[in-house]
């Protein structure tokens, strides 16, 4: 059982790479977010310039 658990413990992560993975993800997560909403309103505008030439003709 004890050699198990010492294989365990070289085998796990240490906290501090665990917490900075999480940081890593996290912004990640973020940055996938701010890049949808500047698509989507990028798509807004598009939408809204088009209605605007289709009610000028």
């Amino acid at each position: 059982v004890s050699q198990d658990k010492k294989s365990n413990d070289a085998i796990r992560k240490p906290v501090l790479s665990v917490d900075k993975e999480n940081e890593i993800e996290k912004r990640r997560r973020e940055l996938a977010k701010q890049k949808e909403a500047r698509e989507k309103q990028a798509k807004e505008e598009v939408c809204w310039k088009k209605m605007k030439i289709l009610l000028q003709s």
